[in-house]
């Protein structure tokens, strides 16, 4: 009889608050830091595309009702509702309610919610549904399941809009880089053990047809990370960073996976990152994605 493998033991280290919600696997942290980061990222991904929050062709009146999946801190609700009539109802749901803005206008309400099992009333309520950032949350099989319920709740002729950024590139070496190329290495080890669509951003326009969506658009952004790539590269390096710093808890917790024994080896991949991505020009890949739920 073959002897049980062992799992690897959980590495010593300065733990970063976290959901604890079992029924997600969203690997990045639920603290104040991760707060100002999902703020500041929003802003950069702003930019990037122009100042154009909305990509789907909506027109805002008194009866539009828009929903955010994943809102974190609702910056995304709150940008919209500075520009329009603020008699728009919006909501915003997350699995984990810390990170939620303390002071909302009317218009806007964040409530815990699971978006692969949305409210049983909410079938054919929402104009416009917006979801960014979730691929190191769902797991592959989720993302069909999480179209499914999108599709549910929008109206006939609803449009949903997802933003992801481009995967971590694979692990091959890279002399120039060695300090990135583990750290991805790192991440693409936790995706593969949580089962994360770390791709989902390449798979969305097949998935959305997929889930019955039509008119599937999509409008992508490159942004060079660092100084090459002016303010928006300064500040998307700095996003970038602050990301695998999210993820060390995991990481840590999981036994650093044979690429890091300790919390010095982690830190300090870190802290020569920034070195490394100054000195060789890199970019990140942002796609937007907006479809049509039908009319009939």
């Amino acid at each position: 009889m073959a002897a049980a493998t062992l799992a690897p033991s959980a590495i010593e280290h300065s733990v970063r608050q976290h959901q604890e919600n079992p029924a997600s696997k969203y690997a990045l942290p639920v603290d104040e830091p991760e707060g100002q980061r999902l703020i500041s990222q929003h802003w950069t991904c702003k930019s990037l595309f122009g100042g154009r929050l909305v990509w789907a062709p909506i027109e805002f009146t008194k009866d539009t009702k828009v929903l955010e999946n994943a809102t974190g801190t609702g910056i995304w609700l709150l940008d919209l509702a500075s520009s329009i009539d603020p008699s728009v109802e919006m909501q915003g749901i997350d699995i984990e309610s810390r990170l939620f803005a303390k002071s909302l206008p009317k218009n806007i309400s964040l409530r815990v919610g699971n978006l692969l099992s949305h409210p049983s009333d909410w079938t054919n309520t929402f104009d416009l549904l917006n979801q960014r950032f979730l691929m190191v949350a769902l797991e592959i099989p989720q993302w069909p399941q999480a179209l499914n319920e999108m599709l549910r709740v929008l109206k006939p002729g609803g449009w949903v809009q997802i933003c992801e950024p481009s995967a971590w590139r694979d692990a091959s070496p890279d002399r120039t880089r060695p300090g990135l190329t583990t750290l991805n290495a790192l991440v693409r080890a936790l995706g593969a053990q949580r089962n994360l669509f770390l791709e989902c951003g390449e798979a969305m326009p097949g998935l959305l047809e997929k889930a019955g969506f039509v008119d599937v658009h999509k409008e992508v952004r490159s942004v060079k990370m660092g100084a090459w790539g002016g303010d928006d590269g300064v500040k998307q390096m700095v996003n970038y960073i602050d990301v695998f710093r999210g993820l060390k808890t995991p990481i840590l917790k999981a036994g650093g996976y044979g690429l890091v024994s300790t919390e010095a080896d982690f830190d300090a991949l870190i802290e020569g990152l920034e070195a490394e991505l100054e000195g060789t020009e890199g970019d990140v890949l942002y796609s937007i994605f907006w479809a049509r739920k039908p009319i009939v």
